[in-house]
């Protein structure tokens, strides 16, 4: 057997190996890579805000000197403490579903998160909640979507043989973009109570002042949700900054109330196509791949819902929701991709089901006790 060994990433020639290992390996042809140059800002302590409450170990696999996988260890102490929980984190994880090298990667990430005082070792997760999380477990036959991890059919068994077990699902959904919203959502849509008022957005410059008070909403509304954690202003803005390149106005909808946000919907152009055609990297001309996809593109990913509490039942949600397929069709999209949802959050999954979406992807959050 090969030699094998895992090194800690310690500069920045070795993060540049943990970033692009992933083109080194062998994929399944549904994946699509990272964005590389993007993937390289997110791993820079100096660059992700993140690293501020986040404690990291990067570390990278090697046979014979060459590398073989690579893991990220992740204790946000943030989420730990607004949970009130003793998570560790694992995440990245990128191995050519070799046994051995799954194995030498978490034993070690193990072993550091049990010195570290976890109780429990969790993932695939990211930094923050944002972040691609869960290991696909069913749907293997279509693309990710942005944000989302895919593996191969054989990596849930060999971290099950490692003594991981399910811990949360998350569901992607899908459904066709209709001609015309159903009587019962026009109906409830046309019922939103007096004093509410639906934001749409021409511009971008017309969207960059609602991004904030979205997300602190989201703050809220996402509370209760397993790893969430809120943001800070400052990692709001970093945020926004991240996704607004692939953001298109008129595809993002909210309602107001007394000049405060109570619900926003925030919804892109499925790119993935375009970052699979540009091999993940940007330049010279792979840029241009991706920006063809977000003009032309005929899949809408719903990315980000949410309502305040004192305005859930009111028809908030109907009337963003015919929105934005009004915005959809007139670009001739005609499909609906929603992100990953929590199985077990009843009041979205009811509602997405209500409309006629399907289930066709299962992304799985494993655990395993570090006692």
């Amino acid at each position: 057997m090969p030699a094998l060994s895992v090194r800690d990433v310690r500069d920045r020639g070795s993060l540049r190996e943990f970033v692009f290992l992933p083109d080194r390996l062998p994929h399944p042809p549904q994946w699509v890579p990272p964005i590389y140059s993007d993937d390289m800002a997110f791993f820079d302590s100096e660059k992700n805000l993140a690293f501020r409450y986040c404690s990291v170990r990067l570390l990278l696999a090697y046979r014979n000197g060459k590398p073989a996988g690579r893991i990220a260890g992740i204790i946000n102490h943030r989420a730990n403490s607004f949970r009130n929980e003793r998570y560790a984190r694992f995440g990245f994880l990128e191995a050519g579903d070799d046994p051995d090298v799954v194995s030498a990667l978490v034993s070690e990430i193990e072993s550091w998160a049990r010195a570290m005082g976890a109780d429990s070792l969790i993932g695939p997760m990211g930094f923050t909640d944002q972040d691609p999380q869960g290991m696909l477990v069913e749907g293997f036959d279509t693309m990710p979507l942005i944000a989302t991890n895919y593996n191969s059919p054989a990596l849930p068994l060999i971290l099950e043989g490692l003594g991981y077990s399910r811990k949360v699902d998350y569901i992607c959904y899908r459904v066709d973009i209709p001609d015309r919203m159903p009587e019962s959502h026009r109906r409830i849509a046309e019922r939103v109570g007096r004093g509410f008022r639906l934001l749409e957005f021409r511009k971008k410059s017309e969207l960059r002042p609602f991004i904030r008070p979205a997300l602190s909403l989201m703050n809220e509304t996402y509370s209760g949700l397993h790893g969430f954690a809120p943001l800070d202003p400052e990692e709001m803005d970093a945020l926004a900054a991240r996704y607004m390149s692939f953001l298109e106005p008129e595809l993002i909808k909210g309602v107001e109330k007394d000049g405060r946000v109570v619900g926003f919907l925030i919804a892109m152009p499925d790119i993935s196509p375009g970052i699979k055609r540009a091999r993940g990297r940007l330049f010279p001309f792979g840029f241009l791949h991706i920006l063809r996809e977000l003009k032309r593109s005929s899949d809408l990913v719903l990315l980000l819902v949410g309502v305040h509490e004192d305005a859930r039942g009111r028809g908030v949600d109907a009337l963003m929701a015919m929105a934005l397929y009004e915005s959809a069709r007139r670009r001739g999209m005609e499909r609906a991709f929603f992100h990953q949802e929590l199985e077990d959050n009843r009041l979205v999954t009811t509602e997405t089901l209500r409309v006629g979406a399907v289930p066709y992807k299962r992304a799985r959050i494993y655990q395993k006790p570090l006692g």
